[in-house]
């Protein structure tokens, strides 16, 4: 005990470097306001993008949407080879007019000859 009270100054700054060197040490150990900041932050951004990557997937097509689409675009062919044949007739049959229509003028040409 006496050399407690005899060195008990020492003692004391020992025990404060200690305490100050377990402070320190502590401090290292667990995260300090700013890097909780820091952190937050990184949270919110990733929680936004998250959204945007979820709202951009809400927005894709489903398979029923694809499904449909694929229906209508069969409809579409369908619909357009019916056209296509009909312009097909009616081209034809524009051929055979423009023909008799020819022959009619010839006809009509040679007759009026004749007439005259």
């Amino acid at each position: 005990m006496d050399w407690i009270k005899e060195n008990w100054q020492w003692i004391g700054l020992i025990l404060q470097v200690l305490f100050a060197w377990l402070i320190w040490s502590m401090r290292k150990e667990f995260a300090t306001k700013g890097d909780l900041r820091a952190a937050e932050v990184r949270i919110t951004s990733a929680e936004t993008e998250l959204k945007l990557h979820k709202q951009t997937l809400d927005a894709l097509p489903t398979d029923g949407d694809l499904s449909e689409i694929k229906d209508q675009l069969a409809e579409v062919h369908r619909q357009s080879s019916v056209t296509e044949q009909a312009v097909t007739g009616m081209s034809d049959q524009m051929k055979g007019l423009s023909t008799q229509v020819g022959q009619l003028n010839t006809f009509l040409l040679q007759n009026s000859r004749h007439h005259l």
